[in-house]
């Protein structure tokens, strides 16, 4: 026989006369009864300790244990206490928690673990300003640039200029501009990927444009008398 409830751990240790025996009054053997007897099981029991814990990447946050005995009724509902749990971002990916997801490892234990949902990161980038041109974004670039994804921009150089494309860095690279037919606009493009989010932030921040203000030369000719 068997008994269980979520107060206690019941070992069966034989019979008695007496209803809720326990191991201290159990029958030493049974004998063949001569009438109708009533028998029941004995058991000793152990107070059942339910343990938890709260883990956030494998990072221990909270734990604690309670019962069904001697525990204030308040300390038998799990909650967590701390600081909501966060995920670092990757350069491509931005986490939000999303609550915990128990598991039970054991009959008397529970983990729960943070859970996430996630986003395509964003980048925010830095448009040089510079004398002798415009720099302007492209058609449908908004204030951020996803992971990935391209920021578009032109750069416009002003009269008076060297109309030839100007020397346009990206964290010290050199881009290489599209003319637009019969225009002094040029057309740059800086993929939004890298290494790491730092490559990628000093990419679209680290931007430099330099132009050339148009040089003549001039021959003086000696006048002559005749």
């Amino acid at each position: 026989p068997s008994r269980t409830d979520k107060k206690y751990e019941y070992t069966f240790e034989g019979w008695s006369y007496a209803p809720d025996a326990d191991e201290n009054n159990v029958l030493e053997k049974l004998v063949v009864a001569k009438s109708d007897i009533t028998v029941f099981a004995a058991y000793s029991k152990k107070i059942i300790n339910y343990t938890y814990k709260f883990v956030n990447d494998g990072v221990e946050l909270q734990k604690g244990s309670y019962n069904f005995v001697t525990s204030p009724e308040e300390n038998t509902v799990v909650k967590y206490t701390g600081e909501t749990p966060e995920r670092a971002s990757t350069k491509d990916k931005v986490f939000t928690f999303d609550g915990w997801k128990a598991t039970t490892p054991s009959r008397y234990s529970t983990v729960y673990e943070a859970t996430y949902t996630s986003e395509t990161r964003e980048y925010g980038y830095t448009l040089p300003t510079v004398g002798g041109a415009t720099v302007a974004l492209g058609e449908g670039i908004g204030e951020t640039v996803k992971f990935g994804e391209n920021l578009v921009f032109t750069v416009t150089l002003d009269e008076g200029h060297d109309q030839n494309a100007p020397v346009v860095k990206s964290n010290g690279e050199i881009l290489t501009g599209e003319q637009i037919p019969d225009s002094s606009t040029y057309v740059y493009v800086i993929n939004a990927d890298g290494a790491d989010a730092t490559e990628i932030e000093n990419k679209l921040n680290d931007i430099t444009v330099s132009t050339t203000i148009n040089k003549y030369t001039v021959d003086v000719v000696k006048a002559t008398n005749e």
